[in-house]
């Protein structure tokens, strides 16, 4: 993360979210408060589905690793 501006996606001379190097209004901009609290509420939605959903996608997703 670039300090400069924060965001977890900016790698100074690039940008490992998208390939356009615009920072400016980027809907992409996220801090690493922000990416840590997105990622939970994702997990939290995905341990509220039921079993075998869960399975699938932790087999398509995540290497079969339980969420």
């Amino acid at each position: 993360m670039n300090e400069s501006n924060g965001c977890v996606f900016d790698r100074i001379t690039s940008c490992s979210a998208i390939v356009c190097r615009s920072c400016k209004n980027c809907v992409f901009y996220k801090t690493k408060s922000k990416l840590e609290k997105d990622r939970a509420t994702a997990l939290t939605r995905i341990r509220s589905l039921p079993n075998t959903l869960q399975s699938y996608i932790a087999e398509k997703y995540y290497a079969g690793r339980v969420l």
